[in-house]
């Protein structure tokens, strides 16, 4: 994989792997199925080797107005991940958090917040990867608008 950058290339959590037609450099995925990680070198699919890349959290929030959880992870890792809010519409107001610990027993803050407002183009957005001391989580609460349903995919590397 050396010389390629993944960027916003996360294609997300498929059954199988992408025809090569429809690929461009440096798109990548989880193959359910094999239970690996992959990307595209422009030639060829290949996994993702060297690393212990793990799928750490995936599913789908139906916002209610109040801050809920995506994730939650505890440990010296890489956290990084997406968000898709192709739901979002006209009106809609969306903010995702991202909290870290500075101490094993200290108190979570704020790091990072962003606002989405509307329809997003593009709809995926990404957490880049930020390496957690003692622990991190990620959140994201709906504030206006009529409550959507979001899909999110988080990795770790250990």
């Amino acid at each position: 994989m050396e010389g390629i950058t993944l960027r916003s290339g996360f294609r997300g959590l498929l059954d199988q792997d992408p025809p090569l037609s429809e690929l461009t450099l440096g798109q990548w995925w989880f193959n359910t199925t094999e239970n690996q990680f992959k990307y595209y070198d422009g030639t060829a699919v290949k996994p993702f080797r060297g690393m212990s890349l793990k799928l750490h959290a995936t599913g789908t929030v139906t916002a209610d107005g109040t801050e809920q959880t995506l994730t939650e992870i505890i440990g010296l890792v890489k956290l990084s991940g997406c968000v898709d809010l192709s739901n979002m519409t006209t009106g809609d107001r969306v903010l995702i958090r991202e909290y870290m610990k500075a101490r094993p027993d200290g108190a979570y803050r704020k790091h990072e917040e962003a606002l989405y407002r509307g329809v997003q183009d593009p709809p995926l957005i990404l957490i880049p990867q930020k390496v957690v001391n003692y622990a991190a989580k990620v959140t994201l609460q709906q504030t206006t608008g009529t409550f959507k349903s979001f899909d999110y995919t988080f990795a770790r590397e250990e």
